[in-house]
């Protein structure tokens, strides 16, 4: 076979073993058409000679959440958090060792206990109480708006209907035959009328910039409102993902491995897993067991 024909022949096999159900066992196998999709395409930027050259900075026993991939066997696959290892970590290193995280307990793992994500976890339950705090004054402040702007309509509909009324007075008024006799009277009742028009229209006016500026205040808070209310989703899926990991957790010791920093994911930009970092009592405790595990 060529080239092409093993390609194929991988191709048919990595088919057989996605289908729904048919493995429904291996859950890994369910992320594997994402994987090989995601794969192909780093394989083409280090082809092309197109990756980044410069990557984030890991301090040592940083928490990162990794896309570990689809692999054989036992080998650790799919997103999992880890502790990075290196003591020394660059922009320009693109690679590096970490110990994956675990909330199951076995031979060979090392309880970390519950304060990892606990601290995370509550700081960020209590941000997104402030943003849903937020967005609900945002949203009552805009309805408070809306039912003024409606208030501040219907009286310049009624200005306006009064306007019309003034307006066809005052072109009855001109139409009327004038004397000598009642000059003065006439002059009055249009003085009269003329004002009462122009006040009329001095407050339709006026309404006019309230109505634009409340209407204009309203559609501001009702994009912030959308974006507030965007932001809290994103926040929540971090809150609800946090939530499952707020839990003794163990590092998997025997599954310690060098990664490339292409594989690091965030959630969004509400996901602190690069800012937190375990304890130097932890590192150096975990520095101890691999010790023991790998040395000793």
């Amino acid at each position: 076979m060529d080239k092409n024909e093993h390609i194929d022949s991988a191709a048919r096999k990595f088919k057989q073993v996605s289908k729904p159900n048919k493995y429904h066992y291996q859950q890994k196998f369910k992320s594997l058409p994402y994987w090989l999709e995601e794969s192909s395409h780093y394989f083409k930027l280090e082809a092309n000679k197109e990756l980044i050259d410069h990557y984030y900075y890991y301090p040592r026993g940083s928490v990162i959440s990794v896309n570990f991939g689809v692999n054989e066997g036992s080998e650790f696959s799919n997103l999992h958090f880890a502790v990075v290892l290196n003591k020394r970590d660059s922009p320009q290193n693109r690679t590096l060792t970490v110990i994956p995280l675990t909330s199951k307990p076995k031979a060979g793992r090392f309880s970390l206990g519950k304060e990892i994500f606990n601290q995370t976890s509550n700081i960020l339950s209590s941000t997104l109480t402030e943003l849903q705090s937020h967005l609900d004054t945002q949203v009552e402040r805009n309805n408070k708006l809306e039912e003024k702007v409606k208030e501040l309509e219907q009286k310049r509909q009624s200005i306006q209907k009064a306007y019309k009324e003034t307006n066809k007075k005052i072109t009855n008024f001109m139409s009327e035959p004038f004397s000598m006799t009642n000059m003065d009277d006439k002059k009055t009742q249009f003085s009269k009328l003329y004002k009462e028009m122009t006040d009329q229209i001095t407050n339709l006016e006026q309404l006019n910039q309230k109505i634009n500026s409340l209407t204009k205040e309203s559609h501001d808070i009702r994009e912030e409102t959308r974006h507030c209310g965007k932001e809290t989703d994103k926040l929540g899926k971090v809150v609800s993902i946090y939530k499952k990991y707020n839990k003794n957790n163990f590092a998997r010791i025997e599954d310690i491995t060098t990664i490339s920093k292409l594989r690091i994911r965030q959630i969004n930009e509400f996901d602190p897993s690069r800012h937190i970092q375990l304890s130097s009592e932890q590192m150096r405790a975990i520095s101890n067991e691999i010790m023991k595990l790998y040395i000793s």
